[in-house]
């Protein structure tokens, strides 16, 4: 008798696929609020769970992983789980070297710059790169006050031109 080679890849196919349908696997809790449900409602109770406790998905039900965890079994809600352990924290503060600060410095200076100009924000001095003959604050100012009805703004929204 020969083997047919399809037929041998089409079994090892399904004996994979039922291996993996019945398998746990582990997750972390990413939440510091989740709880191990009793039931999979939002509102059933049970006790905490701490942030990166590893847990053991058994099963799913709607919105909700069936786990088991070294205090017991239960739900938790599937945002509250990843199969991946949660981050640490970051701290943005240490490991920046000084050109980069004083790039995100001259970025903010252009961002108040800009909204000083709008008249947004009071400033002393207007302090831009070129020469105040650059801005237009006429335009600005109309545009500012510029006053849009109910009326005008219905139409626009539902696609007709405002009259």
């Amino acid at each position: 008798m020969k083997l047919n080679p399809i037929r041998i890849l089409c079994v090892a196919i399904m004996l994979l696929v039922a291996t993996a349908v019945g398998a746990d696997r582990t997750m972390y809790i990413q939440s510091p609020s989740a709880r191990l449900l009793n039931a999979p409602k939002m509102d059933a109770s049970g006790p905490a769970i701490a942030r990166g406790t590893a847990i053991t998905q058994t099963g799913e039900e709607g919105l909700f992983f069936r786990v088991r965890t070294d205090s017991g079994t239960g739900y938790v809600p599937r945002l509250y789980a990843s199969a991946f352990p949660p981050s640490q924290k970051v701290n943005f503060g240490t490991g920046i070297d000084k050109d980069t600060a004083v790039k995100a410095r001259a970025r903010a200076s252009n961002y108040s710059q800009t909204v000083a100009a709008r008249g947004i924000s009071e400033s002393q001095t207007l302090r831009t790169r070129s020469g105040l003959q650059d801005f237009d604050f006429d335009s600005i100012d109309w545009i500012e006050h510029v006053q849009i009805s109910q009326a005008e703004m219905s139409a626009f929204t539902s696609g007709g031109i405002p009259k």
